[in-house]
């Protein structure tokens, strides 16, 4: 008598492969623009956080050395606030009241629309600011920020959905 053996066989069917796959595709084909926004929208944040830091920073300074402080765009040798253009995508620099750089922040990346006021924007010992300005920066397909400095020194950062366009509150 002969008896038989079973082979037991494990793994995929090329039919399960394919399929299994082809569910994976589409997942990833609906996945990746969603990713894309999320990465400009990051981007489009830490953009504006940078002149967030520099407007806190600069307040802080004041506060501490009891001189003025001022956020500005620089002349083109970073020697001095010169620059009276709305568009702060370039850089920016804050200065004390004996015009000595005390930190400077690089352009921006991606192209970024940034406007802002076209003065220089000063802290007082007290913390306050001079005048009240507003920034806004935009980034095509994605969402818009925008910056309120009050005359008290305290700053803002307000986020607009895609779409619309970013105007200070």
């Amino acid at each position: 008598m002969k008896k038989e053996i079973k082979l037991k066989s494990s793994g995929f069917t090329l039919m399960e492969l394919m399929v299994t796959l082809s569910i994976s595709a589409i997942l990833l084909t609906l996945a990746v623009p969603s990713f894309k926004n999320l990465i400009q929208d990051n981007r489009a944040y830490t953009q504006v956080n940078k002149m967030h830091t520099a407007l806190m920073y600069a307040r802080s300074e004041a506060v501490k050395t009891g001189k003025n402080v001022s956020v500005c765009l620089p002349e083109a040798d970073n020697s001095a606030c010169g620059s009276t253009s709305l568009d702060w995508s370039g850089g920016w620099a804050v200065f004390d009241s004996d015009n000595n750089i005390l930190r400077s922040w690089e352009a921006l990346s991606g192209n970024p629309v940034f406007k802002g006021p076209n003065a220089i924007i000063t802290f007082s010992s007290t913390g306050e600011a001079t005048d009240a300005s507003c920034f806004t920066l935009a980034f095509p397909d994605v969402r818009q920020y925008s910056i309120k400095v009050e005359a008290t020194g305290r700053s803002i950062v307000t986020r607009h959905e895609a779409g619309v366009t970013a105007s200070c509150p």
